[in-house]
């Protein structure tokens, strides 16, 4: 099979590829196309919720939070803690609101009565 690789505008030079956003690539050839994307901290995280790990999806926010645009940590947060006191491990959740809601009164409030 000739397959040639393209990029979105249909060139086939991919020097450019590191440029800027994550790159969409075309493996063409007669009868098939391939559409290829580069995984982003989105797809990571969406990963991470899917197989409920959702401490390691507030690690990924946390660790690129630039790089994040379909999350908001205070959802993930949320996500994690419920999961946590779901599980009946209220004290390992406890143990990480100091550094998961830092100095937001209100998220304090809101989780100070989730604890009650």
């Amino acid at each position: 099979d000739d397959w040639t690789l393209l990029d979105e505008d249909g060139v086939s030079d991919t020097s450019k590829l590191c440029e800027g956003a994550p790159p969409t690539l075309y493996a063409a050839a007669p009868g098939d196309v391939v559409l290829a994307r580069v995984r982003d901290v989105d797809d990571q995280v969406d990963v991470c919720l899917s197989e409920g790990e959702f401490g390691r999806a507030v690690a990924l926010y946390r660790a690129l939070p630039r790089r994040v645009r379909r999350h908001r940590l205070q959802d993930l947060v949320r996500r994690h803690l419920d999961a946590l006191l779901d599980a009946g491990r209220a004290a390992e959740a406890a143990a990480a609101c100091p550094d998961l809601l830092g100095k937001a009164a209100t998220l304090w409030e809101y989780w100070i009565f989730a604890f009650d």
